[in-house]
């Protein structure tokens, strides 16, 4: 379970403004059945995006693959 979720449209302003590095938006995208998912994380203010393939949507899987992804930019991750 996330807790303290926020939806987008309800994000404080300074993450619409996009004035600082750090607020990351996280996807998954399916593949067709069996094939697996792909996890992705953009970044608002540069627009870098990072993603990575998962075997199945698992949350366990998910979960460890945006710390992965995400470990480089730890100290910036808002």
């Amino acid at each position: 379970m996330i807790y303290d979720t926020v939806t987008i449209e309800n994000l404080p302003e300074i993450v619409h403004r996009r004035s600082r590095f750090g607020n990351w938006e996280v996807d998954t995208v399916l593949g067709k059945k069996g094939t697996g998912a792909l996890v992705t994380s953009a970044e608002r203010k540069s627009r870098m995006y990072l993603y990575c393939k998962v075997a199945a949507k698992r949350a366990a899987d998910v979960r460890d693959t945006m710390i992965d992804m995400l470990k480089p930019y730890a100290d910036s991750v808002q």
